[in-house]
């Protein structure tokens, strides 16, 4: 299973939801997906010490690096093997934007260190937990780890580093405010954006077994609390803190399954269960919205809110970028790739060093929608 409620209407492929969960556990960190384990790419890899780049000192294992190519390589199925020349140009793209990420990977660490920034044991078992039930059982959890060559410790590891990265970030923009007239005047340039279409509200129940959600269903005709038993058993993060609360949604944003349901329910309406590529719904019934241009007043929490993280994200990127202006980076002759790739062949490897920063082609208004992707 995925993010069930919380893809983005950018997103225009479907996305390997296991793959997805692996990638969005470590912010930074997806180039790292191979992790410990593995063939080297280089017979250097071996050697006790060997590394390919310094950053103020602070050496970044060989090792460390050929596990990121073996990772970025099969992420991105690309053939890099240096023997045919497809594969020598794929090879110097990718190393060029691996050794960057893990210099600037390196930095932010640092710079955590001496902020004495580290994620807790709770913290990164919490995380862990989340992206476990992401997986329809444990042989499909353990089967994709393998295939990433990863263990628990490796994506323990990574969790940490990525929990840490978040901390950094949270902590250089806690100062940063906003005031009324700034959230006004976006809401007032950008009407288009809070114009709504016909939206319901639903809670829901998610679970994998038929035979759990009967039970379930069973407790809630007796009377039994939605809310109670939403936090208790179901399996969707995005809502279970919130008694299962969706919140507002137009039609095409659930699958057709749940959303026909949810669709035909009245105000407090329970449903029967509702069977979707996902696991078991039971759904209740919330409040309609007709189609409508949202209030400022409406709008305000949502997109101050949304306003704020945009501006931490620039804000920790302009930090970010002035500090690697300052720092040593030394790369070893042999892994600098020169002449470096032209921008027109360079790709995009699945990057993000400040998880919090908000996409600039997201909207910053309302709150973010939940979706069950077709």
């Amino acid at each position: 299973m995925g993010n069930l409620f919380h893809f983005s209407e950018r997103e225009t492929t479907e996305v390997n939801d296991t793959t997805k969960a692996l990638v969005g556990l470590g912010a930074a960190l997806a180039i790292g997906l191979a992790a410990a384990g593995g063939t080297y790419l280089s017979s250097m890899s071996a050697q006790a010490g060997a590394y390919v780049a310094t950053v103020n000192g602070e050496k970044i294992p060989l090792a460390r690096f050929d596990q990121a190519m073996i990772g970025v390589s099969k992420q991105m199925r690309l053939d890099i093997d240096e023997k045919n020349p497809e594969g020598k140009k794929n090879r110097l793209m990718v190393q060029k934007n691996v050794i960057d990420q893990l210099c600037e990977l390196q930095l932010l660490m640092n710079e955590a260190k001496k902020r004495k920034l580290t994620a807790t044991d709770k913290e990164v078992a919490f995380k862990l937990n989340d992206i476990q039930k992401q997986f329809p059982d444990p042989a499909k959890f353990e089967a994709t780890l393998k295939q990433y060559n990863l263990t628990v410790s490796d994506l323990k590891a990574q969790i940490s580093q990525g929990v840490t990265i978040e901390k950094l970030q949270a902590e250089k923009g806690k100062e940063l405010k906003l005031s009324e007239k700034e959230v006004r005047d976006y809401y007032d340039k950008n009407p288009k954006l809070f114009q709504r279409d016909d939206e319901i509200s639903a809670s829901h129940i998610l679970v994998k077994e038929e035979k759990l959600a009967k039970e379930i269903l069973a407790k809630l005709k007796k009377g039994d609390s939605f809310a109670k038993l939403a936090e208790q058993y179901s399996i969707d993060p995005g809502s279970k803190k919130k008694g299962g609360d969706l919140g507002p949604f137009g039609r095409g944003m659930m699958v057709p399954e749940f959303e026909k349901v949810a669709f035909s329910l009245k105000e407090g309406q329970l449903s029967d269960l509702v069977k979707t590529n996902f696991g078991y719904h039971i759904i209740m019934g919330g409040k309609r919205f007709p189609a409508h241009v949202q209030s400022f007043e409406e709008a305000k929490a949502r997109l101050a809110e949304n306003l704020i993280k945009q501006r931490q994200g620039e804000e920790f990127q302009k930090w970010l970028t002035d500090l690697k202006k300052t720092a040593k980076v030394d790369i070893r002759p042999e892994y600098a790739v020169s002449p470096p790739p032209s921008e027109d062949n360079m790709m995009m490897l699945p990057r993000n060093p400040n998880p919090g920063k908000a996409d600039k082609n997201a909207d910053p208004a309302p709150a973010e929608k939940p979706s069950t992707k077709k």
